[in-house]
């Protein structure tokens, strides 16, 4: 077999694997300092058990709002809600720099209340991410985050969407300490359970049954936090947020490598021919 053979079938056989691109679609914190300079309110004294996603809960305003915005997942879609001696209570909300980091803050000051919950829901869709839905399928990976709270007792649940249009929430994490992170590599490694952000972010549904293959069409992730403080000052912060997922390929990009190893393989077959 000659040179140029040896090339040829090379060529044939990388064309059928499948190009699968590994990245990080959601990247939020202190690696892309979207926010330098200083603090940004998002909906101060706003309270909402349901996500809208018709507008953005940051919106850009202006060219200097996000001046090191990347391109990459600047805007996101959310809600606070926050809660004294079991009744809703005005929160909190903002964009905080202070000064390296990017935090997402969401806090609450109910004096002289003996208990308080403050709930915090961020969102990225595919839409944004992956610049329109008309994009490749993408692959759930895995979700990392940190965060930070005053005081109290934390519970972090991570919110997909998947390509039904359908959300869900997973099990509970419950870090310890002042600062925290957390995530996961495999999705199908947790508990999800069914999930409406819409109506009422703050409840779970009841649990549902996903297989490894349900997670190949992700369009959006998020995380919902809530930290619940026997007293009256209680705040909670997102410091950086990443999802992590793989680019699955068109069919027809399939299609394409396919017709790509067969034109090959008829050129090798006809200078054998002719050898």
């Amino acid at each position: 077999m000659n040179t140029l053979t040896k090339l040829l079938l090379a060529l044939s056989v990388a064309s059928l694997a499948p190009v699968l691109n590994a990245v990080t679609v959601v990247s939020w914190g202190p690696g892309t300092d979207i926010v330098p300079n200083g603090d940004e309110n998002m909906s101060f004294g706003k309270d909402t058990v349901s996500v809208n996603f018709t507008s953005y809960s940051n919106p850009t305003v202006g060219p200097d709002y996000y001046p090191n915005n990347t391109g990459k997942t600047p805007n996101f879609y959310g809600a606070t809600r926050g809660i004294s001696e079991g009744s809703p209570f005005i929160t909190g909300w903002r964009v905080d720099d202070d000064p390296t980091n990017n935090r997402l803050f969401a806090s609450l000051n109910a004096n002289p209340s003996t208990s308080t919950e403050m709930h915090a829901i961020y969102i990225w869709t595919k839409n944004d991410f992956l610049e329109g839905s008309g994009a490749p399928n993408v692959s759930l990976d895995g979700i990392s985050y940190s965060g930070s709270k005053n005081t109290g007792a934390t519970s972090i649940r991570y919110v997909i969407e998947l390509y039904d249009s359908t959300f869900y929430v997973s099990g509970e994490d419950n870090p310890a300490g002042g600062t925290f992170s957390g995530g996961f590599v495999d999705p199908t490694t947790l508990n999800w359970f069914n999930y409406d952000p819409t109506t009422d972010f703050t409840s779970i549904g009841s649990s549902a049954s996903l297989s490894a293959s349900d997670f190949d069409n992700l369009t959006a992730a998020g995380i919902y936090m809530l930290n619940t403080v026997g007293g009256p000052f209680n705040q909670i912060r997102l410091h950086a947020f990443s999802v992590d997922a793989t680019i699955i390929p068109e069919p027809s990009t399939y299609a394409a490598m396919a017709g790509a190893a067969t034109l090959l393989a008829g050129m090798i077959r006809r200078r054998r021919a002719v050898n």
